[in-house]
């Protein structure tokens, strides 16, 4: 059901669909189609077509309206993925959501909500499940997509959407000469945090009409940024080239001065294990001549200015013991090295499998506490306590979807340069440090 206000002019569209609602909003040189849908659960075939009946509904709407059309799309689509749910969904659910995620990709459409918002609420749990999509021109003005406040009685929470309809400009040197303008025009050069959807917005043709979908879209910019070339081309000749420059060789003391210059550096992390060993072949040196053995009783490693160290024992009081000792000794070495250590930037994690075994006391550093964490990040790698590895496969699973997403949008490729891009992007999201 959808309320309109009377003293806006409204259309509503027709839908063969007893769970779906439209109607199409005039304003001043544009027009907003609002939907408002509900979806079964449980039901792929439901799903399809839902997304179908709405592919249908924009795209004739757009053909027929004469102008810019945006739209919005809200409702209880009965659907999980980490997409829009955030990291806490399951694993498991991931890939029942494709019709919807193709209609964004298709329509250029957004998820308005910020990631993780919880829609739905039960008794022990929450989750994601109702959704606000917009296209690009109301996405870029949004002003507030949140829950509202009030509790109406309903386990589905009131989502307030708020958006900013002053009236657009048509022509690119109108809309630019105001410098206030140009941050806006730039977002429409790279994808946003939000989603690896299309960023280009309808484009209106010469003849006055508007572009309904990517064809359209790429079609009428290929005719204005690449025209027709000339049919006689003249050739230009020769022309002129500075000399190249040439580059001294280093010598061996400059080497040497380059090198014993003093560095500071950003040291962050500190952890420590129980009841797991690490077995290594090789040496770690840390900037400034620190080094530890890596071994199985404990050891230390750096990358570029991340330091992590390690200890193992039977308890966690001992393996506290260690870090302490570990950790007064890296702040000596702070104080005679130069180099420099964040203590907010500082993560402790104890790992084992049983929680009587666990601690969570915490640290003092340069002052600041610092308790044990339940996971921490080494070298691009989520580890959590019990080392079952779930948060970071959950979210190499979302950036190799954003990435799949962002791949798509690119048509007419062959399928080397598809199957390059995809190594190059998709598979290098999800397969780092698959190994672990």
């Amino acid at each position: 059901m959808l309320w309109v206000n009377k003293e806006v002019e409204s259309e509503q569209v027709r839908i063969e669909s007893p769970d779906m609602t439209a109607a199409v909003i005039r304003l001043r040189e544009r027009q907003v189609l609002v939907m408002s849908v509900y979806v079964p659960g449980g039901d792929p075939q439901a799903l399809r077509d839902s997304c179908n009946s709405l592919r249908k509904v924009i795209h004739d709407v757009r053909k027929n309206a004469g102008t810019v059309v945006d739209v919005v799309i809200a409702g209880d689509f009965n659907r999980h993925d980490q997409l829009w749910g955030g990291e806490d969904v399951a694993l498991e659910r991931q890939g029942e959501v494709d019709p919807i995620i193709d209609l964004m990709t298709e329509l250029a459409l957004s998820s308005l909500l910020p990631r993780g918002t919880k829609t739905w609420h039960g008794r022990d749990y929450e989750m994601t499940i109702d959704l606000v999509l917009a296209s690009k021109e109301l996405t870029d003005t949004t002003l507030k997509c949140t829950i509202h406040k009030t509790e109406h009685g309903s386990d589905h929470r009131a989502i307030e959407t708020v958006f900013d309809i002053s009236v657009p400009k048509k022509h690119w040197n109108e809309f630019l000469a105001d410098n206030n303008n140009i941050w806006k025009a730039a977002k429409y050069l790279k994808s946003g945090d939000n989603a690896a959807f299309g960023k280009v917005p309808q484009l209106v043709k010469a003849d006055g009409t508007v572009t309904v979908d990517y064809k359209e879209q790429a079609e009428e910019l290929l005719s204005k940024f690449f025209p027709p070339l000339p049919s006689n081309i003249d050739d230009e000749g020769p022309r002129p080239q500075k000399a190249p420059i040439a580059m001294p060789a280093i010598t061996i003391e400059e080497r040497h001065t380059a090198f014993s210059l003093p560095t500071t550096l950003e040291l962050g992390n500190n952890d420590r294990l129980s009841k797991h060993s690490y077995f290594y072949k090789s040496k770690s040196t840390l900037p400034g001549g620190v080094s530890e053995s890596l071994a199985c009783r404990g050891g230390a490693i750096a990358f570029v200015d991340d330091f992590t160290t390690w200890v193992t024992g039977p308890t966690a009081q001992s393996n506290r013991e260690s870090i302490e000792a570990i950790i007064n000794d890296t702040l000596d070495w702070e104080r005679r090295s130069g180099a420099t250590f964040k203590a907010e930037k500082t993560a402790i994690i104890h790992f084992t499998r049983k929680p009587y075994k666990s601690a969570t006391e915490p640290f003092t550093i340069k002052g600041q506490t610092i308790p044990p964490k339940d996971h921490v990040k080494i070298l691009g790698v989520l580890m959590d306590a019990k080392l079952k590895y779930k948060e970071h496969i959950a979210r190499a699973a979302s950036k190799g979807l954003e990435a799949v997403m962002e791949l798509r949008r690119l048509r007419g490729l062959s399928p080397s340069t598809a199957r390059q891009l995809f190594t190059s992007t998709v598979a290098l999201a999800i397969d780092y440090a698959s190994n672990v």
